[in-house]
């Protein structure tokens, strides 16, 4: 199982790495009457130029794409911390997670609304290119590889084996059973009681807000009082 373990590690870095790597394919696709343009996730998250005809633009900051290109470099950083800290996998499955998700939201809206087009002027069409899929498909891939890779390291681990501590799957399970067995404790109120609570909170409201509201009136016609005197 640990031999398992070690391979699936290797697994997330190698397709975390495809997945980082991806972002310096074209994205997208930027027509005008000039010409057309190829946006790469990296140019569109660090102000790259694209050239259209004899033109070249200084690409403005896509958030979305920046925010996912970071994610997934995180993902390739906490991938290759968990051969010196095992408890670093679990940030690489955040982020993997994150940024899988994140990418299809992307790949599933409008390019014109994920791809910042404003430097390029009189802008007719955006459309994506496939290594924008391309790159889901790598996150996703990273994602199985990081959960997989946590259920065998888990497996693997000697105090699991040894039954000193449960494994993720019995720890998951004791939640539900834990949170099913408290869920029974709770004593729900009854119809009356819950007329009563809500007519007690609602009046306690009205009294705080006449008094907030007397407060407030009372100093203002204070500070005209004041006012006047001081005119």
């Amino acid at each position: 199982m640990k031999t398992v373990s070690n391979i699936l590690r290797i697994a997330l870095i190698v397709f975390s790495v495809c997945a980082l790597v991806l972002f310096f394919f074209p994205f997208a696709n930027i027509t005008n009457s000039g010409g057309a343009a190829q946006v790469t996730g990296a140019m569109a998250s660090f102000h790259g130029q694209a050239t259209i005809g004899e033109n070249s633009y200084n690409m403005a900051i896509s958030l979305h794409i920046w925010f996912n290109f970071w994610l997934t470099a995180l993902t390739v950083l906490f991938s290759a911390l968990t051969f010196k800290f095992k408890g670093v996998k679990w940030a690489a499955l955040v982020t993997s997670l994150a940024s899988s998700i994140y990418m299809l939201v992307i790949a599933l809206g409008s390019a014109k609304f994920f791809i910042d087009f404003r430097p390029v002027p009189g802008v007719t069409a955006v459309t994506y290119t496939p290594f924008v899929i391309c790159t889901v498909i790598a996150l996703f891939v990273t994602l199985a590889a990081a959960v997989a890779y946590i259920l065998t390291a888990d497996a693997s681990d000697p105090a699991v084996i040894n039954g000193q501590k449960p494994s993720v799957l019995k720890r998951i399970g004791n939640f539900f059973k834990d949170y099913k067995g408290e869920v029974k404790k709770v004593v729900w109120p009854g119809f009356n009681d819950v007329v009563k609570n809500t007519v007690i909170v609602l009046g306690m409201c009205l009294v705080l807000g006449l008094f907030i509201w007397l407060l407030d009136f009372g100093l203002g016609q204070l500070l005209n009082v004041l006012g006047n005197i001081g005119g």
